[in-house]
């Protein structure tokens, strides 16, 4: 390994950009590991992180996320209305994957709008950052996450070098994920769809395909069918119940003997939590159920997983209005 370092080394130093991301001992390990594990030539690997730019937008944005902002910013920010008015007509351009999603996962159609929606805008974001670029500069200098930021880029040049697609050209978010979908490059291998039946994954162009790759990875963290998801809360004796997580914890008429008015019916064995999230106007109340956790595993985020509720609720009230006005 000593030898090929050495020659590695030689190679990188000459001609590498002035924004390349710099080249770490642990950069040239990392190459040599994928040539020990894939015969993925170590040059092509060294090459490619050399005419890597180094993001400093992606180091910044990583410690302070959106989705940490609170409850009321994060909701105007998301929940708007060109989401839901657009997430109507997607449904109907695209329901017969949205329905076959829901036959084969179980998972709510306007769920996985709703999660294509804040994602990409239904495809229509154009992400604004190299996906190597990102996972590069992640991988190598940012040391808190440095390990699984490179084993992301592992999975991006691994999922590139089988589908012999250009890893230059594929782009992702602050955070390397990609696609219509967001997935990080190790989640297309794990929960990838060809939903399409082309004999392609193609994550990137094809809303089909990210259609059946949403419902496989919600069904495949849990998702309940046709079970609930969040409902808001009223009354009093919150505290008794907050600070608990977000696993459910106890029974829906546990929250109901405690004083805890539920805004809509639910099954008294029903297992829920309770959250609080902070508003313009005060606090909000809500109780989740598991499907609410399984949403929170597409992002760990509670803001997060109650706006794809929310506006999952716009899409459907959308829908039946242009199915209406059709007739």
């Amino acid at each position: 390994m000593k030898k090929l370092l050495t020659t590695l080394i030689l190679v990188a130093l000459t001609g590498t950009p002035s924004l390349a991301v710099p080249l770490t001992d642990d950069a040239l390990a990392f190459a040599d590991r994928l040539h020990t594990k894939y015969g993925i030539d170590p040059l092509k690997t060294v090459l490619l992180i050399q005419n890597a730019e180094y993001s400093d937008k992606a180091l910044s944005l990583m410690d302070r996320q959106f989705e940490k902002s609170g409850w009321g910013i994060y909701k105007k920010g998301i929940v708007t209305d060109n989401r839901s008015n657009k997430g109507g007509r997607f449904y109907l351009e695209h329901r017969p994957s949205l329905e076959l999603a829901y036959m084969q996962y179980g998972v709510t159609p306007e769920i996985i709008a709703a999660i294509l929606a804040v994602e990409t805008n239904y495809g229509d974001y154009k992400l604004p950052h190299r996906a190597v670029d990102v996972l590069s500069t992640l991988g190598f200098h940012y040391p808190r996450r440095a390990d699984y930021f490179r084993s992301e880029l592992e999975a991006l040049i691994v999922h590139t070098e089988k589908s012999g697609i250009d890893p230059l050209s594929v782009k992702s978010s602050y955070a390397g994920a990609v696609g219509i979908p967001q997935f990080m490059p190790s989640n297309i291998n794990k929960f990838g769809v060809d939903f399409g039946g082309d004999n392609l994954i193609d994550l990137v162009n094809s809303r089909t395909d990210a259609i059946g790759s949403v419902g496989n990875y919600l069904a495949k963290f849990g998702w309940q069918k046709d079970k609930p998801t969040a409902i808001k809360l009223s009354g009093a004796g919150f505290d008794s119940f907050l600070g608990q997580g977000y696993d459910p914890k106890f029974t829906v008429k546990e929250l109901e003997d405690g004083g805890i008015i539920f805004a809509l019916p639910a099954d008294p064995e029903e297992k829920v939590n309770v959250i609080r999230l902070r508003t313009d106007k005060g606090f909000e109340h809500w109780a989740i159920f598991s499907n609410f956790r399984t949403i929170m595993r597409y992002n760990n985020s509670a803001n997060y997983a109650l706006a794809v509720l929310l506006i999952s609720k716009n899409i459907e009230e959308e829908r039946k209005r242009l199915e209406a006005e059709n007739r």
